[in-house]
Order: C-alpha cells, then structure tokens, then sequence
C-alpha cells in the first residue's frame, strides 16, 4: 500500500507513547514532480520532512530536507534500538538523497546541549557498511561537559574542534585529514581503526602543545610535566 511505502521510505522509529500529532500530504509541484511535506509531533520532540520523491519504484534519487528537536537525544535513541546517545536537549537539519547502498548527505548538522557535529557525504544503509565515506567537523565550548553526556569525567574542560575524513572498509574504519584542537594542543590523526582493535588498528598521531598537564584528567595519579609537548 501507499502507506506501507511512505513507512519504508521515512524509515521511522519507534513513537514513544504519549500523545503525538501527525501531518503531511503529497502534491504535484509546479514543476512537475510530487512533493512530499511531513510534519510530526510526539513525546521524543518535533520532526519535519520536505521533498520531491523520486518516481522509481525503490524512491532511489528522492531528495529530502529535515529538521528535528528534543529534550532528549537518548530518548530518540532508545527508540530506534540505539543505546549510548547523551540525555541532552538537541536539534538536527540537513539534506539527503536515497541511493541504491547508502544515503547521501549535504550540509547537515546535529547539536547537542552547546556541541556541533556537522556532516556530508555517503551513510551506508547497512551498520557500519562499505557505502560510508563521510566529511565530518565536532566542536563545542567545552569537553568535559561532552564527555559528561555519554558519563566520562575524565576528558579536559575546555573548548575543541576536530575535522577529517571517514571511510568504512572491510572489518575497520579509515580516518584521513583528521585535525583538529584540544586544551590548547594541536593535533592530527590518519590510518585504520579496526573493528577488532588489538589487531586491525594502525593510525598515525602527531599531538603538540604549550601545557602537557592540561591533559592531567586523563591519568589523574600520573605525575604530569607542566611545559610544552610534542608526541608523534
């Protein structure tokens, strides 16, 4: 049926329970394609959607627009079966188009509480599948407060930056261009990251800056030289 369509192509989660409010419709636009307009509300926060749909039987080339908002991104989690996100208050908006193995993104961006994680390229459909290639950036105003959200307190409380490249490969995962800001230090970062860790990971670091001890949180009974660093 239509609706089992529509169903298959939104890829929804599972609704909290609670009230919920659901409009959309679907019309010819003026130039000719039929254009899909969604508007959700429910217990997990408010959701829009907003595109022409492709006429193939597989809606492969569908171009779709998104906005999202919540009091809790943990809540949204743990309806889609996905446990580990932060209990924090967060909102989402971007672009994407469904291709055959993955969905292709375009300026799209997830914040959290005061951090952004902005994103474009390729998310394979499958977990963790060989149709990812993504160009990402995080930043946000403080780490500590980030760490705090997944219950880490153990990461320096200042602001940072990263950005790079990230590919999927048989059993790992491939960061290139990996740069980025932290407690003042300054670092870079490229090579596999195995799904089994001891046995498939080889990256490459190089990490420098004026305070090593600004780094002291993470191993707290380890005696922290105060100077500059540099490790590669």
């Amino acid at each position: 049926s239509d609706v089992a369509r529509f169903r298959e192509l939104l890829r929804l989660p599972g609704l909290a329970e609670g009230p919920f409010k659901l409009a959309g419709r679907v019309y010819r636009s003026p130039a000719g394609a039929d254009r899909l307009e969604i508007d959700a509300t429910t217990a997990l926060g408010s959701f829009s959607l907003s595109g022409d749909l492709s006429p193939k039987a597989d809606w492969q080339g569908t171009r779709l627009s998104f906005e999202a908002a919540g009091p809790s991104l943990a809540r949204v989690g743990r309806a889609a079966d996905f446990a580990g996100l932060p209990d924090a208050q967060f909102s989402a908006a971007g672009e994407f188009e469904l291709q055959a193995a993955s969905l292709d993104f375009r300026d799209s961006m997830l914040k959290v509480a005061d951090n952004a994680f902005a994103w474009s390229g390729q998310v394979g459909k499958a977990p963790l599948g060989r149709d990812t290639d993504l160009r990402f950036s995080l930043k946000g105003q403080n780490l500590r407060d980030l760490a705090a959200l997944a219950g880490r307190s153990d990461l320096p409380g200042s602001p940072y930056q990263v950005q790079g490249r990230l590919r999927r490969l048989p059993a790992a995962s491939r960061f290139d261009e990996v740069r980025g800001q932290l407690a003042g230090a300054s670092f870079t970062l490229r090579g596999r990251v195995g799904d089994r860790f001891m046995r498939d990971t080889d990256i490459v670091v190089a990490v420098e800056g004026p305070r090593l001890a600004a780094f002291a949180t993470l191993l707290p009974a380890w005696p922290w030289p105060a100077g500059a660093f540099r490790l590669e």
